[in-house]
C-alpha cells in the first residue's frame, strides 16, 4: 500500500467545499475528507479521487475529533455556514477547539467570507 498523502479536513459540504476539493485533486499533494451534517451532499465527494471519506457529524468538538484523528488530517478548513450568528460563532469554536484537541491538526482556516460573526 502506497503512503497516504497529508489530509485535509473540509468541515462543510457546500458549493466552496467543491471547490477547495477540485483544486486539492488538480494538486495531487493532498487528499482530503470532507465533514457534512447532510448525507446527501456525499455523491459529489465520494466521486472526487481527492477525496478518501465523507463523515457525517454534528460538529460537535468530540465528533471532530474522532475525523481528524482517524485521518491524521493536518489542517481543517471550515467552510461551514448558518445564519444564526450564535449557532454560527458556537460550531467554529467547537472546530477550533477539535484542531486543538486533535492529534496532528494545529492548522485551521476559518470561514470570515462566509458568515456574519
Amino acid at each position: 500500500m502506497a503512503p497516504r498523502k497529508p489530509v485535509i479536513a473540509i468541515a462543510g459540504g457546500g458549493d466552496m467545499s467543491k471547490y477547495l476539493v477540485e483544486e486539492i485533486a488538480a494538486d495531487g499533494t493532498f487528499e482530503a475528507v470532507v465533514l457534512t451534517s447532510t448525507a446527501s451532499k456525499a455523491a459529489w465527494f465520494q466521486s472526487n479521487p481527492a477525496v478518501v471519506a465523507v463523515r457525517g457529524t454534528d460538529y460537535s468538538t468530540q465528533s471532530l475529533v474522532a475525523v481528524l484523528d482517524e485521518f491524521n488530517a493536518f489542517v481543517m478548513y471550515a467552510l461551514w455556514i448558518s445564519w444564526d450568528s450564535d449557532v454560527y460563532v458556537k460550531t467554529h469554536n467547537q472546530i477550533i477547539d477539535a484542531c486543538i484537541k486533535s492529534k496532528n491538526c494545529k492548522k485551521y482556516h476559518g470561514s470570515e467570507l462566509l458568515g456574519d460573526v
